[in-house]
């Protein structure tokens, strides 16, 4: 199977919130996120998005990183985090990179009311979010 590559044990992430029971990360901060996630008690799934996943933008499709449905207290809500790098400055994204951040930001304005769409750097600055 051509769509099957073998990846190192580090970025392989066993998981019990994710729709999947292990997760692949691409990078640390990819890991301490989904780390993160599956120890949080308000995140109720999770998915690494597949790369056919994708959100039509005028520069190309665009795969944001997750889907994450969190329940608090008040509700339950839906969020797509676009990235999780470790900043969230626009100047350290690439021009192609950030127009498609944008207009998948716009995408979400406009037609998923339900679904927040946001970059962001960690858990921590999710949740900022979320509670705001």
């Amino acid at each position: 199977d051509t769509d099957r590559r073998e990846l190192p044990l580090d970025a392989v992430l066993a998981a019990s919130r994710h729709v999947l029971d292990h997760v692949a990360v691409d990078s640390t901060n990819e890991r301490n996120f989904a780390e993160r996630l599956e120890s949080a008690e308000e995140v109720v799934v999770y998915a690494k998005l597949p790369k056919g996943f994708s959100i039509p933008t005028p520069g190309g499709g665009y795969n944001p990183d997750w889907a994450i449905a969190v329940e608090t207290a008040e509700t339950r809500s839906l969020y797509f985090v676009a990235e999780t790098k470790g900043s969230t400055m626009k100047e350290a994204l690439r021009g192609d990179e950030k127009q498609r951040i944008d207009s998948a930001a716009a995408y979400f304005r406009d037609v998923a009311d339900r679904v927040t769409f946001s970059q962001v750097s960690d858990y921590d600055q999710l949740m900022q979010l979320i509670s705001a």
